[in-house]
């Protein structure tokens, strides 16, 4: 009978967990740049809707999420209040306005663009 060997491969944990940073940062960045190109491409009346587009990590923290609407802080009053003002149009605007679908044509332009080099340039060839 053959004489059975075994390899022992073990983790490098430092540069797994390197790798994962630095596509957390690839994805991360990739959402800025489609939360960009919606502020370009959303309509403006007061800036709220604009002001609106975030980036934010999910709860679960296994996506990243580029967001319009909800709650938006705006600074503070006189008296060091925070204004809080609330955008409950996004998906109103996104669907009909005069320039619809702001954050579906931004997926797309970035899409269409040379997001890879940009975005995970150094993590794939």
């Amino acid at each position: 009978m053959p004489i059975v060997k075994s390899v022992d491969l073990k983790w490098n944990r430092n540069a797994l967990g390197e790798i994962d940073e630095r596509y957390k940062l690839a994805i991360l960045k990739l959402g800025y740049m489609i939360s960009e190109r919606a502020q370009i491409n959303a309509p403006v009346v007061t800036s709220a809707l604009r002001n609106s587009i975030r980036v934010e990590e999910s709860p679960d923290k296994s996506a990243i999420l580029v967001k319009a609407g909800g709650v938006v802080r705006s600074g503070t009053d006189s008296k060091g209040r925070k204004i809080k003002r609330y955008v409950n149009y996004a998906w109103k605007v996104e669907q009909k306005s005069s320039r619809p679908h702001y954050m579906e044509r931004a997926q797309r332009e970035v899409m269409q663009s040379d997001w890879i080099k940009e975005c995970f340039k150094g993590i794939t060839r």
